[in-house]
């Protein structure tokens, strides 16, 4: 069985080693349910071609999922979002190819009340498929 020290020393390990890309295909119904997900309208979020655009905060729902489940790999652990910090460079609009580079850029460790606790950040760059750089996020998360 792993334990939380196991999977710190692996984060640890993983730290500025990129993950293998994650390639979305953005369409209709995805921008629609984060719109929903959101409370936003989604008669505003359209271009001049009927084109559904996503949102600037969209691509926060992109990759990070795929970066928690790897950190949950023992179920008694508890993994908080510590922050987020957002650069949008270009619109995602449905019909998109999105590449998702993620990777671990810095981890900290601090003894807390409960034993260990983990700061991990890490940064999330979007691209299209022209290969131009849609937005980057940069997250923390932390982990006891």
């Amino acid at each position: 069985m792993i334990d939380s020290s196991q999977v710190f020393e692996e984060v640890k390990k993983r730290t500025g080693v990129p993950h293998p890309p994650i390639v979305y295909n953005v369409e209709n119904g995805m921008i629609e349910r984060f719109l929903e997900a959101i409370g936003e309208s989604n008669t505003k979020w359209r271009n001049n071609n009927g084109q559904l655009i996503a949102p600037p905060t969209f691509p926060l729902i992109l990759g990070f999922d795929c970066m928690i489940q790897e950190l949950n790999e023992v179920p008694s652990l508890t993994i908080l979002h510590g922050s987020t910090e957002l650069e949008s460079y270009l619109p995602i609009v449905a019909g998109d190819t999105l590449t998702i580079e993620m990777c671990i850029t810095n981890v900290r460790e601090r003894e807390g009340k409960t034993g260990q606790t983990l700061f991990i950040n890490f940064e999330i760059k979007c691209r299209n498929q022209q290969h131009e750089l849609t937005s980057i996020c940069r997250q923390l998360a932390i982990i006891y």
